[in-house]
């Protein structure tokens, strides 16, 4: 029988946090082999050349988010020709961005690393073919992406999860690896980083050239003057905000290098790390709901795609609590656990990250809205222009002093202005009163946060420091959160449906 609605939703989440749970720890301990191996200099160096790349990948990855609205939205309006159409255009568009990013990367990443980076003379060498290697993969990427947004508007996050899933593990044997050899390790790692994504990429595209009709290139359809405009306006703007965010991260990788060294860098690429694992699991919610989103738009349900909308900012931060909160107050025993020696700075770091992502993920799905409304413009550039602000003010604080702590904090203050900004944005562009937000999805999820705040802050002041207390804070924060996340933050037909998916499992399993 084919799933489909709310069922398929939900198949996709369990799919994806059932990934996320296994591999977050796999990534979590490749990081901890990779450090070990690599060192504190060059771990840290691993972390801002790759900023490099991530400053031209977002362009990838902005004109991925744009292909899967356009992809969605097609399939909301039932039109195959229209959707192989949409395929053949972004196609074409990603493989000219491919050749440009050739052309234009190499002399750009030359110059920054031999120019403005603080890196070690002895390292260049070493750290100019990490980057070479980080372009080709930017280039792959970025000329399968159109295949990869397929799945995604199809809802097929069933099988990405395997994929995905296989890219992880291989990785993790990768960091295993790095404890038994010799030689320039950083340079190895990167080789292999890159070697197994192609891997993955390219047998994603021959499933998505098996799979779906779509993803056939007619060269008739290659060139479709008003739909590139359309993908390359829409891109555009996107990438602008897609610019604030890089910025907003990459950019502090940036500062904490040159003024405080690759050492203290480092820290922040542990960081970062965690914040990757901590953006994978919304993405679970992301990718499960947000082609429903722009399909329910191009359906014309402006009140169902509203009240989708809320739904996945409410149950990305709800599920973010249940483990967010207790590792918030235990960072320094999860760091030690995870790490064995810490860098310092890295549980403050974290702590900041995390506050920073909680708070921009509480409009989430408004951000998801605007995109399937399609007025996105102004939108991003208020937007993109509050994350990049993020980088002057860092650069504010380094220069007058400040440490880099406070540096990382101003990623705090320019999320609750992007949030802020989302919730009245919505309100000018589809009338949504932000009273609506505020009863949908803050009220309810404070009820959550409150008393698991409170449990972790009792727990921690009646218990000395060690393992049982860390399993003690997951677990009793955990049940609390769960008990008033259903009596408090759950609506009458969210908790039928929990009960209706619970019982069917439980029926299956008996069966």
């Amino acid at each position: 029988m084919k799933i489909v609605g709310k069922n398929l939703i939900a198949v996709n989440i369990l799919a994806s946090y059932a990934r996320i749970v296994i591999l977050a720890a796999l990534s979590l301990f490749s990081s901890r082999w990779v450090l070990s191996a690599l060192g504190e200099v060059d771990f840290g160096l691993y972390n801002v050349v790759g900023g490099l790349i991530v400053f031209i990948l977002f362009l990838g990855n902005t004109l991925a988010n744009s292909v899967q609205r356009f992809y969605a939205y097609t399939i909301g309006s039932d039109n195959f020709t229209e959707l192989q159409k949409w395929f053949n255009c972004a196609f074409l568009l990603h493989t000219l961005f491919a050749i440009l990013l050739l052309i234009s990367g190499i002399p750009l990443g030359n110059f920054l690393l031999e120019q403005i980076l603080n890196l070690p003379m002895d390292r260049l060498s070493t750290c100019k073919w990490v980057y070479y290697f980080s372009v080709f993969s930017a280039m792959e990427t970025m000329v399968f992406i159109p295949y990869w947004s397929m799945f995604y508007a199809k809802q097929r996050i069933f099988e990405l999860t395997f994929w995905t899933s296989l890219q992880t593990i291989l990785t993790f044997i990768l960091a295993w690896k790095l404890l038994g050899i010799r030689g320039d390790l950083l340079l190895f790692y990167a080789f292999g980083v890159v070697l197994i994504k192609f891997f993955i990429d390219f047998f994603v595209v021959l499933r998505a050239r098996l799979l779906f009709k779509e993803c056939k290139i007619k060269s008739n359809f290659l060139f479709d003057k008003q739909r590139v405009i359309k993908l390359i306006s829409f891109a555009g703007w996107n990438l602008f905000g897609a610019f604030g965010g890089v910025v907003k991260n990459q950019g502090l990788s940036f500062l904490i290098n040159i003024y405080t060294g690759p050492k203290v860098n480092a820290a922040f690429g542990i960081a970062n790390q965690f914040a990757s694992q901590t953006n994978n699991m919304s993405a679970a919610i992301y990718q499960s709901i947000s082609p429903e989103i722009a399909s329910r738009e191009g359906q014309g349900n402006r009140a169902g795609m509203i009240s989708l909308s809320q739904q996945m900012s409410k149950f990305i931060i709800l599920l973010t609590f249940f483990w967010a909160i207790p590792f918030f107050f235990e960072m320094d025993y999860l760091l030690k656990l995870w790490l064995k020696t810490p860098p310092p700075h890295a549980a403050t770091f974290c702590q900041i990250i995390l506050l920073a992502y909680i708070i921009d993920k509480s409009t989430a799905g408004y951000m998801k809205a605007v995109k399937a409304f399609g007025k996105i413009a102004l939108y991003q550039f208020v937007q993109g222009g509050m994350f990049i602000l993020t980088f002057p003010l860092a650069w504010l604080v380094f220069e007058l002093g400040g440490t880099a702590e406070m540096a990382v904090a101003m990623l705090v203050v320019t999320s609750t202005g992007c949030s802020i900004g989302r919730v009245f944005w919505v309100k000018k562009l589809m009338k949504v009163s932000p009273l609506s937000w505020i009863h949908a999805v803050l009220t309810k999820c404070v009820y959550v946060a409150i008393p698991s705040i409170v449990t972790c802050f009792v727990l921690k002041k009646m218990m000395e420091e060690g393992f049982f207390r860390f399993f003690s804070v997951i677990v009793i924060t955990g049940m609390v959160s769960m008990i008033f996340c259903w009596f408090f933050s759950l609506t009458l037909s969210e908790k039928i449906f929990i009960k209706n998916k619970f019982e069917f499992i439980i029926n299956k399993f008996y069966r």
